[in-house]
């Protein structure tokens, strides 16, 4: 049925549409608990929050923050509910699903200094073989059987990267084989890959070798490309550390330091604004990017509209962050005066 389903989004989606993920389980955890004493209930709160810090913040090393220790203490401050469910796993009688207040995190993360990474980021294609001792490798699909692909979304959920891989149908079968995403064919993947309209495009070869499992990563993004080799005992440590690297490259190019860039005052001029809702769609798209502090309407005229947008350090981050989801066509720009003109995409 799953697959069945990605099948039926992929056959309505627009060529060219990108499929842009709002992240909003950002400042939501579900944690395995032995009881629902509070005990039990405060550990949780404390490694929730500092798994919420980290997703937000793309720091895996934020719990060692020197000024964090005295806040964890009190991480019960930043919880706007909590709720209690049966452990789907077995693994525990209980989960509690907590959220956190996503005003009180950002602020937090203002005041420690720390860059922050907004909810819209940018779906990932994964295009990844696995090769056991003495087999030939395998794409893993949507629904490949081995697990592998569940193990890797619930690594993309854990630190706010979604991910997507191919449903393996005969449209893909046609077009790419196991030999095309081991040889990284970046012309062929490419290609394949846009029924999907990815934001970046994930390769990776995995490869059992006596006791352990070797691998060769490459993300791209636009005309950028990240590598990266990795070697660990078992496949899903092997996945966890890929995607530790893939979030920390992407939280360099669209995250924000708060405490470290100042603030920019941009001129948008968007086109294409025909339609009821557009004005407010956008408004709310731009509102999500990370570098955007406040966005203020100057002026409306036909199909066209005037904003001033305050964002957070250089005028190239914003420009980088406004290519996920390809919503917005950059038509011209001026760098002196930093006016952007843009055209909206439907």
């Amino acid at each position: 049925m799953k697959k069945v389903l990605l099948l039926i989004m992929l056959t309505l989606l627009p060529p060219g549409a990108a499929l842009a993920v709002k992240v909003g389980s950002l400042y939501q955890i579900e944690i395995p608990v032995a009881s629902q004493s509070a005990a039990a209930r405060d550990e949780a709160i404390k490694q929730g929050f500092i798994q919420v810090l980290t997703r937000v913040s793309a720091n895996p090393d934020i719990g060692h923050h020197a000024k964090l220790k005295e806040m964890l203490l009190h991480a019960e401050r930043y919880v706007q509910e909590f709720s209690y469910g049966p452990d789907e796993s077995k693994a525990s009688p209980y989960v509690i699903r907590i959220s956190y207040g996503k005003d009180d995190i950002k602020r937090l993360l203002r005041r420690l200094g720390v860059s922050s990474w907004g909810e819209n980021r940018p779906l990932i294609m994964v295009w990844l073989t696995m090769m056991q001792q003495g087999e030939s490798p395998e794409i893993i699909g949507d629904e490949s059987p081995d697990g592998l692909q569940r193990t890797m979304r619930q690594q993309g959920k854990w630190v706010g990267l979604p991910l997507v891989f191919p449903a393996m149908d005969v449209t893909d079968v046609s077009h790419i084989n196991a030999e095309d995403v081991n040889a990284m064919a970046l012309p062929a993947l490419q290609e394949a890959s846009k029924r999907y309209a990815p934001d970046a495009i994930l390769i990776g070869n995995i490869v059992a070798i006596g006791h352990g499992f070797e691998s060769r990563w490459r993300l791209l993004v636009g005309d950028q490309q990240w590598n990266w080799d990795v070697a660990a005992d078992a496949p899903v440590f092997v996945v966890t550390k890929a995607l530790r690297e893939v979030n920390q490259a992407l939280a360099k190019r669209y995250a924000v330091n708060s405490a470290d860039e100042p603030l920019v005052r941009l001129k948008l001029e968007v086109s294409n604004i025909t339609e009821r809702d557009d004005l407010a769609r956008l408004v709310r798209y731009l509102n999500q990017l990370s570098p955007v502090q406040q966005v203020e309407l100057s002026e409306v005229s036909g199909d066209v509209v005037e904003l001033t947008v305050l964002v957070r350090g250089p005028m190239e981050r914003f420009e980088q962050n406004t290519l996920v989801g390809d919503r917005l066509l950059l038509q011209g720009q001026d760098v002196e005066t930093k006016r952007l003109v843009y055209q909206w995409v439907h």
